[in-house]
């Protein structure tokens, strides 16, 4: 039976090394969020994304693609509202087909006084959905980024076309962060039969961690996405295993193992999108200014399905073919990093 949550979860991570006393801090909202497929109106050539048009099966117009733009910035206005007045300050994104619409978001009057910049890269995906990350430059000193494929290969030898992992390289504080922002290969064929390509993401996931610990290991990490696998799934704990003194923590396990989730299929909850970081950020010692704080799942009641047979589930955007008028097959989540 599903249990609607009817507030906001904020999970307070009571371990010492997650709690600061007596700082007067400010506090820099991370968070990531499956919008759902946002596409444009238009057809390319390039993808498979003829069912968002005016004409394909979604019957995807203007009209709709306009409300999409306003119902995702809306809910990013509205991620850690209680921390801070003008959204996230960084927010990796998944399922958005190109820059065009990345463009739009964040000139939406729901969130253009966030004053977004955008990194952003077309992958190899055959819908043509891509990550990306939006930041406030004034909370992220940008230095570089970079794309990485993940080479997939099917039981018959072809290649898989699949999202690239992205990683962006800053400075929060005066600190080197790297986040990398990540959409794994779904579940399509069966968990087990797919399982193999989401550990072939993960092992690119520990390759470009382990480039970043080599040039410095008190650089921080943070590692987010929708890995289309639990925390307690061999593909994600892979990232944490790989590395000595759990210098990769996974901050969903203790959310995950209350059965709470993001995303729900047939009644089950999910909790596909999670966020990783480096023990740089738990251990005050290694950090002048930055540590963790709290860790959410951003699950307002308006984010859920009301009536109907999928009540209780995320109030999505389409289902099936028919436009349901909502936001994502997904909840947003977040964590608190505070500057001493």
């Amino acid at each position: 039976m599903l249990i609607i949550l009817k507030i906001r979860l904020i999970i307070l991570l009571i371990s010492p090394f997650f709690i600061v006393n007596g700082i007067d801090s400010k506090k820099i909202i991370v968070s990531f969020y499956n919008v759902e497929n946002l596409f444009d109106t238009y057809d390319s050539d390039e993808t498979n994304d003829s069912e968002f048009t005016p004409n394909g099966k979604k019957n995807y117009t203007q009209k709709i693609y306009k409300d999409r733009i306003k119902n995702i910035s809306f809910v990013i206005s509205e991620i850690g509202n209680e921390y801070s007045s003008n959204g996230p300050n960084i927010i990796g994104l998944a399922e958005i087909e190109n820059r065009n619409v990345l463009e739009d978001l964040i000139k939406h009057p729901n969130i253009i006084n966030n004053n977004y910049s955008v990194v952003h890269y077309d992958s190899p995906d055959n819908r043509g959905i891509d990550v990306a990350l939006l930041y406030q430059s004034n909370n992220f000193d940008f230095q570089e980024s970079k794309k990485f494929k993940v080479k997939l290969i099917d039981d018959d030898g072809k290649q898989i076309n699949t999202r690239d992992i992205l990683l962006v390289s800053g400075k929060i504080q005066g600190e080197m962060t790297h986040l990398i922002v990540n959409h794994w290969p779904s579940r399509y064929g069966g968990k087990l039969k797919s399982e193999k390509f989401r550990k072939k993401s993960a092992l690119t996931v520990n390759t470009i961690i382990d480039s970043i610990l080599y040039i410095n290991p008190n650089h921080h990490i943070i590692i987010m996405g929708d890995f289309n696998d639990d925390p307690s799934d061999k593909s994600v704990a892979q990232i944490s295993s790989a590395f000595k003194s759990n210098s990769i923590l996974n901050l969903y396990i203790d959310i995950h193992k209350k059965g709470i989730g993001t995303s729900n299929y047939k009644g089950n909850w999910n909790l596909f999108d999670q966020i990783l970081v480096s023990k740089s950020l738990i251990k005050s010692r290694k950090s002048k200014n930055l540590v963790l704080g709290n860790v959410g799942i951003f699950n307002e009641p308006y984010l859920f399905q009301q009536r109907g047979k999928y009540k209780g589930y995320p109030f999505r955007a389409y289902g099936g073919n028919n436009y349901l008028g909502g936001y994502s097959d997904h909840f947003p989540i977040y964590i608190i990093l505070e500057s001493k």
